[in-house]
């Protein structure tokens, strides 16, 4: 349970740093939501990568949140699953590379106002 929650917490760390260079700040409380998380895929992104946000609305998923300056973007998606579960996409990218982080949890719909707002912020 610990190395889940050093992992968790690099996770949450990583999305506050791709915030902060895509989009000024942001703040995530990992104690929020740890506990909520079934799955978890992480990728950094060479700056190859242009069909990512193309496929995600293939797979159905729906903005969040979504924020662009130039060719720098950053999103938040979200699909609900039939096994009643929800997956949750935040996603930045740059000319440089990006950051795509992938988690599959029971959030609700107040969780996901949350980390909206956590990024609004």
């Amino acid at each position: 349970m610990r190395s889940k929650s050093l992992f968790l917490s690099a996770f949450f760390m990583a999305i506050v740093f791709a915030c902060s260079a895509q989009c000024g700040s942001a703040s995530f409380s990992i104690d929020r939501w740890k506990s909520k998380i079934t799955q978890l895929n992480i990728q950094l992104l060479d700056g190859q990568c242009t069909t990512l946000s193309h496929e995600l609305q293939d797979e159905k998923f729906e903005d969040l949140f979504s924020v662009r300056k130039g060719i720098e973007k950053v999103r938040l998606m979200c699909k609900d699953r039939k096994d009643g579960l929800r997956e949750v996409v935040f996603l930045a990218e740059g000319k440089d590379g990006g950051l795509y982080i992938r988690c599959t949890g029971k959030f609700t719909q107040h969780d996901l106002d949350q980390m909206t707002s956590s990024l609004k912020d």
